[in-house]
């Protein structure tokens, strides 16, 4: 029983947007990454078995909640970034949360806007991570375009993303109806 408890307290830190390393140090040396990676692996795909079975007794509320539990625990983020990083790995759950932060809460914000803009976002949110393979100048002077070049060819690529989010989604939807 008491595994049960312990599993779901390291389970909610994830979906709160605690950090891996955080919850690793809560867990000690019970657990290494790979076994809390499988654990919220393993949950979420008990949790996407648990709607189908809900579906299937036409507990259509219950289904309706367990699923965005399992994207949840899927992701490990909060519910108000979930659309966001549903765009793909263009967005992982830190940079969710710094689009939403700025206004931007779903992809279809995203795709309202210019690629100037969400690079904009991305040159004053997140810290630059290397020079981009594709430009070879090295010098100092070059890094800030190096960097600009790298962030808008990141930004097309979350755009064109999240217009195919969005497309799934309505198809979804669609489907549903």
């Amino acid at each position: 029983l008491y595994r049960r408890f312990y599993s779901s307290i390291i389970l909610f830190s994830l979906i709160q947007e605690w950090p891996i390393t955080k919850v690793l140090k809560l867990v000690g040396d019970r657990m290494n990454r790979g076994q809390l990676q499988q654990l919220q692996k393993d949950s979420s795909a008990n949790c996407a078995m648990i709607v189908t079975f809900c579906k299937e007794l036409n507990w259509i509320h219950l289904a309706s909640c367990l699923e965005v539990l399992t994207s949840r625990l899927s992701y490990g983020v909060r519910d108000e970034i979930l659309s966001l990083v549903r765009i793909g790995s263009e967005m992982p759950a830190t940079r969710a949360r710094e689009f939403y932060k700025r206004g931007y809460t779903s992809p279809q914000n995203i795709i309202e806007v210019t690629v100037e803009e969400i690079t904009q976002v991305l040159m004053d949110s997140l810290p630059y991570d290397g020079m981009d393979p594709l430009v070879k100048d090295t010098n100092a002077n070059s890094r800030a375009s190096s960097q600009k070049i790298a962030n808008e060819r990141l930004a097309i690529k979350i755009i064109l993303k999240a217009k195919e989010a969005l497309k799934l989604d309505l198809s979804i939807t669609n489907i549903d109806s």
